[in-house]
This record gives structure tokens, C-alpha cells and sequence, in this order.
């Protein structure tokens, strides 16, 4: 698609696209700059010794196999805790979206609250509060299969998805308004105005004809 076509922005001019390409070059020597003194001052600490990276890259590390077991557990749980919270997610959001399309005025205003509250909370406020603040609050999951951590992470994405499942559920759910579907378009004269009701109900060979745009004109 050429720059004419586009219609997000307007298409830049001859000097408009080479001071865009002196600062997109700038930028990116900048960047490779820093890069560089950050490279340089790492280094001058050893922070890429093998005394330190060797437990990760060196498979003759002693620690070498304990490091990756701790890295493949990590990786499970995640996973496992993933699909935990998708499937939780799906069946409270459904409830909660039902829920708000079947009450009352009166009694979803407990569930737009919920929701809003919820879902105006970043995901990783709920999930350090549902790890931390939940066994002060007297819920312990310590004994529950995975630990206190892993269903504190679950809670945590359970309670941020499944308010937004819920909108989309319920937003997809709501019939359209009235006026908001297709309209039929009214054949128009050739100096723009809209042809008569009656003439765009017989479209009558009388009363309108085609034009060359293969537009209904009066």
C-alpha cells in the first residue's frame, strides 16, 4: 500500500520523511551507544564470569542441574497455574455476566461494583495481595497442592480475567440499539439531496433513474 493510501495519518513529504529518517538513525545510534556503556560497565564488574552465568550454561557446573530443575518446576507450575485461571476464569465470568443480564437494577449493583473494582486493579496488585495478604486475613492454602504461592497466583489471575470475560460476555449478549444496525441507503439527486420517500419506494423509471455510478439518483 503506497503512502497515499493510508488512513491513519497523513503522508509525509519529501522533508518530513528525511527528518524522519535523520531521527530514526539518531535513535538507533543512541541506543546502540548505550547499549555498549552498559556492556562495558557489566563487564568491568564480572558480571559475565563463569563463577556466575557457570550454573546456567556450563552442564560440568555442580550446580548445573539443580538450577534447571528449580527453572523446569517453575515452568510447569506456571503453566499449570495458567490453565487453572483460564478455566476459572471462563466459568465465574459466564456466571457473573448471566447474573448481571438476569438481576434487577437494584441487585447487580454488588456485581458492578465487583467488577469495576476488580478490574481497575493492576494484575500483579491482585495477585501480590491474594500471595501476601490472604494468609493475614486467616486463609492459609499452604496445605492445599502447590503451596500458598501457587493458588495465591491462581486467585490473583482468576479474579482480574474472569471480571473481563464477563464484560465480554455481557457486552456480546446486549441486543443493538435501535438506529445502530445497516441502513438502506436513499437514492440522491445529483445535487447531493435525498430523492423523495415515494420516489425511493417505487424507484419507478418515471421518477429515478441510474446513474453512471450505478448510484439511484432523481
Amino acid at each position: 500500500m503506497s503512502q497515499q493510501d493510508t488512513v491513519l495519518y497523513d503522508a509525509q513529504g519529501p522533508k518530513a520523511r528525511r527528518r524522519t529518517a535523520i531521527g530514526t538513525a539518531v535513535a538507533v545510534l543512541l541506543l546502540i551507544g548505550l547499549a555498549v556503556v552498559v556492556v562495558l560497565r557489566l563487564a568491568e564488574q564480572n558480571q559475565f564470569s563463569m563463577e556466575l552465568w557457570g550454573p546456567l550454561i556450563n552442564p560440568g557446573n555442580e550446580s548445573f542441574e539443580l538450577v534447571w530443575g528449580v527453572i523446569g518446576e517453575g515452568i510447569v507450575n506456571t503453566i499449570k497455574a495458567a490453565l487453572i485461571a483460564m478455566t476459572l476464569s471462563v466459568v465465574i465470568g459466564t456466571l457473573i455476566a448471566v447474573a448481571r443480564l438476569s438481576l434487577g437494577r437494584f441487585a447487580r449493583i454488588p456485581l458492578i461494583g465487583l467488577v469495576e473494582v476488580l478490574r481497575g486493579l493492576p494484575v500483579v496488585v491482585l495477585v501480590y495481595l491474594c500471595v501476601r495478604a490472604l494468609p493475614d486475613v486467616g486463609v492459609d492454602l499452604s496445605d492445599w497442592p502447590g503451596g500458598q504461592v501457587f493458588w495465591g497466583l491462581i486467585i490473583g489471575l482468576t479474579a482480574y480475567n474472569m471480571v473481563i470475560f464477563a464484560e465480554v460476555v455481557r457486552a456480546g449478549s446486549r441486543p443493538c440499539r435501535a438506529g445502530s444496525g445497516r441502513r438502506r441507503s436513499r437514492p440522491v439527486s445529483p445535487t447531493g439531496r435525498p430523492c423523495a420517500s415515494s420516489c425511493y419506494r417505487r424507484r419507478s423509471a418515471s421518477c429515478c433513474r441510474r446513474s453512471s455510478a450505478s448510484s439511484w439518483s432523481c
